[in-house]
């Protein structure tokens, strides 16, 4: 079975989700995502070294109360209008100021609890730009093209084979066997729609 999510049903304050565009980029932010796992921050926590990616103490609860603020709404606003990086780096420590103050106010009710801790380690490098652009503004083939040739867009049947192909040289999913237990527990479920 296949769960579809639309945008304008999880952004409703009455889905458990309650996350719009700029809240979904905020909480990639803070917890930390697939980009911003590319320059990990080495921390020496309790006698052990960790990689950290997003803030520093920042767990899912909290970057989830934190992304149903206005904060990412606002941040996503002034990536979309701005026509230079310029504009953003202008614009982040402001931002970032008003991260601060909800850490530790809690000015919009939605943590549990004030968090001083974490505002008290906020980087002047948080969010990195890079970082913030890959979300909001990703790199695609879309992208790159002046315009798109739907013409060419038209249900297939799927070549299982080249799929298999694919799928041995891009993952490591080991043997045959183990390619086959993937494609009963992953592929097929969406290849039978």
């Amino acid at each position: 079975m296949v769960e579809v999510y639309k945008i304008e049903d999880i952004s409703s304050s009455s889905h458990s989700v309650g996350l719009n565009d700029g809240g979904l980029l905020l909480y990639a932010l803070l917890s930390g995502g697939d980009y911003s796992m590319r320059d990990n921050t080495v921390i020496f926590v309790y006698g052990a070294y960790y990689f950290q990616s997003g803030l520093l103490g920042c767990g899912a609860e909290i970057a989830h109360g934190l992304a149903r603020t206005t904060l990412g709404t606002d941040l996503l606003s002034v990536v979309s209008a701005m026509e230079s990086t310029y504009e953003l780096q202008e614009y982040l420590p402001v931002w970032r100021d008003g991260l601060k103050m909800e850490l530790q106010d809690n000015t919009q009710g939605h943590l549990r609890h004030h968090q001083s801790a974490i505002a008290s380690r906020l980087s002047s490098h948080f969010p990195d730009i890079k970082t913030i652009l890959q979300y909001a503004r990703p790199h695609s083939s879309a992208s790159t093209l002046s315009s798109i040739d739907a013409s060419r867009w038209a249900l297939q049947n799927i070549n299982t084979s080249k799929l298999v192909k694919l799928c041995e040289n891009a993952f490591s999913w080991g043997t045959a066997t183990g390619i086959a237990r993937k494609f009963i527990s992953v592929i097929w479920s969406g290849m039978l729609f």
